[in-house]
């Protein structure tokens, strides 16, 4: 029996580039990364978002509750750079890329958006 230890990127490489983005997870998988784990919030209307925070205190404009503005107001948004992806995208890029998910739901409101992607 030979066992590897499954490397975990806990919000993508969040050590090397901005948490739960794209750049993120893409440099994850490029270090090798089994699987990735991110947050989810959703959108006013209706779209799984990823972001740790429910609240975007600390991108560019505009600030507020993920769950009280719309998507595209949300991916105006800019997290040192780089805007805030759909639970789609990230889903999509794993999926190719062969990488398994570890997904936090932050948001009750979120887990049907969820099963249903």
């Amino acid at each position: 029996m030979n066992k590897k230890p499954l490397i975990i990127a806990h919000r993508g490489a969040s050590d090397h580039a901005p948490e739960n983005t794209m750049k993120s997870f893409a440099l994850a998988a490029s270090m090798g990364a089994d699987m990735i784990e991110l947050d989810v919030h959703l959108t006013r209307d209706g779209v799984a978002v990823v972001n740790h925070d429910a609240d975007l205190a600390y991108t560019t404009p505009p600030k507020g509750k993920i769950k009280n503005l719309p998507l595209e107001e949300i991916r105006s948004a800019r997290f040192h750079g780089e805007p805030i992806p759909t639970l789609e995208e990230a889903i999509l890029f794993c999926r190719d890329k062969g990488i398994e998910m570890d997904i936090e739901c932050k948001d009750e409101a979120a887990i049907g958006e969820i099963v249903r992607l």
